[in-house]
């Protein structure tokens, strides 16, 4: 209550609506989703040499294998993880369609083509 010449007056203050800020938006989007945890996967930047690289190591494969070996492991690595590339290479040398050191070879070049995504 203010005074002006002698009477009072009632002032009344009206609080502005404060508008949510875009941080604080972006913040409740944020804690909405729930983030995936990072797999290990192939590194995008590293995919020719490792084609080339498991082209090296597979050459002595029956031919009739080669080229779906080759886009299964690749494409696993990529999508899936390198676990399960890893996984699949031990399937087909546990079938007889690669040899052991050939499998070792490919699980040393999956380790070191990858990156968290």
């Amino acid at each position: 209550m203010t005074t002006q010449n002698g009477r009072y007056h009632l002032v009344i203050m009206m609080r502005r609506r404060k508008r949510p800020s875009r941080q604080s938006e972006y913040k409740k989007e944020m804690n909405r989703r729930k983030r995936q945890k990072k797999v290990l996967k192939l590194d995008l930047r590293k995919v020719d040499e490792f084609v080339y690289r498991l082209n090296q190591i597979i050459a002595d494969v029956e031919p009739e294998y080669v080229g779906t070996l080759k886009g299964s492991i690749v494409a696993k690595a990529k999508m899936q993880g390198i676990d399960a590339a890893r996984d699949f290479v031990r399937e087909k040398m546990e079938e007889g369609i690669i040899t052991e050191d050939a499998m070792k070879e490919i699980h040393r070049l999956l380790k070191y083509s990858s990156a968290y995504r």
